[in-house]
């Protein structure tokens, strides 16, 4: 039995836990993001905790000097050619061979790891030579450094910060014969993104790689290239193109503890600090040759000395102000920011190509976008659409909710922007389809649902084909999740219906939310559908529990009523609950609903939660008594839409929660409802609901044949032209309405108003008559000209 010990945001992998465990209880593996953690053994551990007592990101120890002096220094050149840059640490390490010592550093072995290894011999120092841009796992190697210093040899250790204190945590002494060296350090990247990278570069790992420099310099010190030899060929590019290392310098495969990394300060954690002085060439021209020059940093009194021998080896070797290092390497001094991608990143490492990966993530890229009717101060309408965003999210993806909103609607100051400024990832604002179509720039797949996108009667209103994705790329996958109809036909007219036909034929994927829907899908379309959940049923509960905090309502036990359509007697109702469940008071949510923003989707949710019985003719109230295992009387009002209420109930057996007259209430609709039953069956759909969305998102589009195809994208073509055609004669209308017709009716609104004024007796209602319905015929024109409609 094994169990993870660490907290992600601080380990460093150094490995002193699992080095130093007197049972070898612990052992480093590797996780998802490709970096090593420690692992333990239960069943070998004793529970002693000396693996936490000398975690030395836990208990961080910096002894060192707090100024120490700074040196800009280079060695031959010919040495400094084959080195990352001044060839200052083969230089120390030679002379710690010469005296029958051991160094140890980072090598990459024949499988691609990067290891620490212990060398005794020049040959060997060969593979510790350059830098490695990926963690490197420092194995046995504490234990055999100790081995080493307690029988009396030199030893020189170089690595990390995190991994020289690693080592001096490990050791919990000083040695007089040990000398360390840490790396000015830009954060570790994952191994597993460099795997990533050179398998893409040799198509898949055809080719066997032999070597990597991540520092050459072919064409000098900077900038220089990333270079990878295999056995058919060598692969270069300039660090400022390369994708692996503008992943790397932008923080986007770094280790999550980088972040807050207890070693990016002064006092350093080596005897000597060494990395490139960059900005060298601002501060003393003459030492910057463009082979390199290294930054040295003099920590202790053993690290002067050790850089006091080598002083006759160096070809130049200069102080400096610490300011001088500090601004070149500001890592000296901070820990790097996490690319605010770099989640985003590792959840795609094994899902998308490297260089596409990392395209998304510096080019605003994103996996799928939302479009529904989440700008509508409907509480159900923007909770779903936050569930499902949060579902695609669980799925290890990036979505964005389109930020579409119809001039028709008033948006501005609503629950819904208000809403969406807290919780949904909004693409830049859409206001037209022109717009909408500028989005297959920035992703390759589109979801439309939940919610009654597809009724023909609300989708109208909101942008003609839209919500059939009209504005999609032919080559962009199309998804429909659990999108409604909300009534058991379809009702549109025989032109609208030949557009829809056309439109979900380019769908790769339909799911809708009733059973319904199946049938008009397969009757009326052609097209197979599948019956999933509504999101809210996907969202992780925790979630909703989430935003419930986020509301200052404490109300509890009492009834809620939530009735959006005039229904007769549904307060007598509501007040009959009331006197038989005991509770002490009914909530009424409609008129803030409805009328002002008082009551926000968390408030909402908090009601529904933590109320004693709640009666509903809304869908999504429904749908969330049921999530929160609420007692609940659903009223059925046939003209909103009735199917899909008859269909939720079906699936779980709550057809008789369901009544059309208020008057009819009988006892049954007070007895316990069997939710246990009912979480059941929610389990089980949620899972198969999860998983039709994640083969609809992850899954290849179905083959199109050549001919369906190139008809699909004539179809395209000829649509973007009638939707020329038709912005044309809006225009022209809009210019006729405004120039002409709207003048004529104010001209007889107003002779008709001054007749009304100066009349008496049937002439002056007559007139009053006429004002008035022209005053309502110019509202009605304004309107439509504000809309957009003509």
């Amino acid at each position: 039995m094994t169990d993870c010990v660490y907290d992600p945001q601080t380990c460093t992998g150094c490995g002193a836990c699992a080095a130093r465990c007197p049972q070898r209880a612990i052992r480093m593996e590797i996780g998802e993001e490709g970096f090593v953690w420690p692992v333990v053994d239960i069943d070998k551990c004793v529970g002693c905790g000396l693996c936490a007592r000398i975690c030395p990101a836990e208990h961080p120890v910096c002894e060192n000097a707090e100024k120490p002096e700074c040196l800009a220094a280079a060695a031959a050149d010919e040495l400094r050619r084959d080195s990352s840059s001044g060839a200052v640490f083969p230089l120390l390490a030679e002379r710690v061979l010469q005296e029958g010592g051991t160094v140890f550093g980072a090598a990459r072995d024949e499988d691609g790891t990067v290891r620490h290894i212990g060398v005794d011999d020049l040959d060997g120092l060969r593979k510790l030579k350059s830098s490695k841009y990926v963690q490197s796992e420092t194995g046995n190697c504490y234990r055999q450094a100790e081995e080493l210093l307690k029988a009396g040899r030199e030893v020189l250790f170089s690595g990390t910060p995190c991994q020289i204190a690693g080592l001096n945590a490990f050791l919990g002494r000083k040695y007089d014969n040990l000398l360390t060296v840490d790396v000015v350090c830009h954060g570790v990247p994952s191994p597993l993104a460099f795997r990533r990278y050179a398998e893409e570069l040799t198509e898949e790992g055809k080719e066997k790689v032999l070597a990597v420099n991540f520092r050459d310099k072919v064409r000098g010190w900077y900038p220089y290239f990333l270079t990878v030899k295999t056995e058919e060929n060598v692969y270069s590019s300039d660090c400022r193109e390369n994708e692996f290392m503008r992943a790397f310098l932008a923080n986007l495969c770094l280790r999550k503890s980088c972040a807050a990394c207890p070693f990016a300060r002064f006092p350093r954690q080596g005897d000597l600090t060494l990395g490139d002085f960059w900005g060298i060439g601002r501060h003393a021209p003459d030492l910057d040759d463009n082979l390199g020059t290294s930054l040295v940093l003099i920590n202790t009194e053993r690290g002067r000395r050790r850089m006091a021998e080598l002083t006759p080896r160096l070809k130049f070797r200069r102080s400096l102000p610490l300011a001088r290092a500090i601004e070149g390497n500001p890592s000296l001094v901070r820990p790097p920011v996490p690319h605010p991608r770099r989640d985003y990143f590792f959840a795609r490492l094994e899902q998308l190509p490297f260089k596409q990966n990392v395209s998304h993530c510096f080019n605003n890229r994103y996996d799928c976008g939302i479009l529904n009717f989440w700008f509508g101060s409907n509480y159900g309408a923007m909770l779903t659409c936050y569930a499902l965003q949060e579902s695609v999210k669980r799925l290890g993806l990036k979505p964005k909710v389109i930020n579409y909103v119809p001039a028709n609607v008033n948006f501005a100051g609503s629950l819904a922007e208000t809403f969406a400024g807290k919780y949904l990832d909004l693409t830049e604002l859409c206001t037209n389809a022109e717009e909408l179509r500028r989005l297959n720039r920035e992703t390759k797949a589109f979801i439309v649902g939940s919610d009654q996108v597809w009724r023909h009667k609300y989708s109208r209103l909101f942008g003609r084909d839209l919500f059939w994705l009209s504005f999609a790329a032919p080559n962009a996958k199309k998804i429909a999740y659990a999108a409604s109809f909300g009534r058991d036909r379809w009702e549109a007219d025989f032109e609208s219906t030949l557009a829809a036909k056309y439109y979900i034929s380019r769908f790769d994927r339909v799911s809708v939310r009733e059973d319904d829907g199946v049938g008009i899908c397969r009757d009326v379309f052609g097209v197979e559908a599948s019956h999933v959940l509504d999101p809210v049923f996907l969202a992780d509960p925790a979630g909703w529990d989430a935003l419930i905090e986020n509301s200052g309502r404490d109300e509890n036990g009492c009834i809620v009523s939530y009735v959006l359509d005039s229904f007769p007697d549904a307060e007598k109702l509501a007040e009959r609950v009331r006197l038989e469940t005991g509770a002490g008071k009914v909530v009424n949510l409609v008129n803030a609903a409805r009328n002002s923003t008082d009551v926000s989707p968390e408030d909402w949710l908090c009601y529904i939660k933590n109320c004693r019985f709640l009666v509903t003719d809304s869908f999504h109230g429904v749908c969330f008594a049921i999530i929160f295992n609420r007692p609940f009387i659903c009223l059925a009002n046939t003209a909103r839409g009735y199917s899909r209420f008859r269909s939720l109930f079906k699936l779980f057996g709550l057809e008789k929660r369901c009544v059309t007259d208020c008057s009819r209430i009988g006892k049954e609709l007070f007895e316990d409802i069997d939710y246990a039953r009912v979480n059941r069956v929610i389990a089980d759909e949620r899972e198969r609901s999860l998983k039709w969305l994640e083969q609809a998102l992850l899954a290849p589009s179905p083959a199109r044949p050549e001919e369906r195809q190139r008809l699909l994208e004539t179809a395209e073509m000829l649509n973007e032209k009638l939707e020329r055609s038709e912005r044309e004669r809006k225009r022209d209308q809009k210019l006729l309405y405004e120039s002409v017709y709207l003048p004529k009716i104010r001209r007889r609104y107003f002779r008709y108003k001054l007749k009304s004024v100066f009349s008496w007796g049937k002439k002056r209602k007559k007139y009053k008559r006429m004002k008035k319905a022209l005053k309502e015929e110019i509202r009605t024109i304004g309107k439509m000209l504000d809309g957009g409609l003509v």
